[in-house]
C-alpha cells in the first residue's frame, strides 16, 4: 500500500471509531495503519486501546495476540 492509503485507513478507522468507540477491530487497524506511516508512538497506543477492549470483552486469546503483535513491531522499530 501506498502512503495515500494507509492515511485513507487512519481516517477511515478513526471514522468507525467515533461512531463505535468499544470497536477494538478499528483500533488495531488504525494501529497497524499508524505504524506503516511510521506513527510508532500513535500505533502503539492504538494496539494498546485494542488489546484493552479485546480483555474488556472477554476476548482474551485476540488480546494475547494483539499484545504478541505490539512486543513484534517493537523488535523491528
Amino acid at each position: 500500500m501506498e502512503q495515500q492509503e494507509y492515511e485513507k485507513a487512519v481516517a477511515d478507522f478513526s471514522y468507525a471509531i467515533a461512531l463505535q468507540p468499544d470497536l477494538a477491530l478499528a483500533y488495531y487497524n488504525r494501529g497497524i495503519a499508524r505504524y506503516q506511516l511510521e506513527k510508532v508512538g500513535e500505533g502503539k497506543e492504538d494496539l494498546e486501546k485494542a488489546a484493552g477492549l479485546y480483555k474488556e470483552q472477554g476476548q482474551t486469546e485476540i488480546e494475547q495476540q494483539v499484545m504478541a503483535a505490539i512486543a513484534q513491531l517493537e523488535n523491528q522499530n
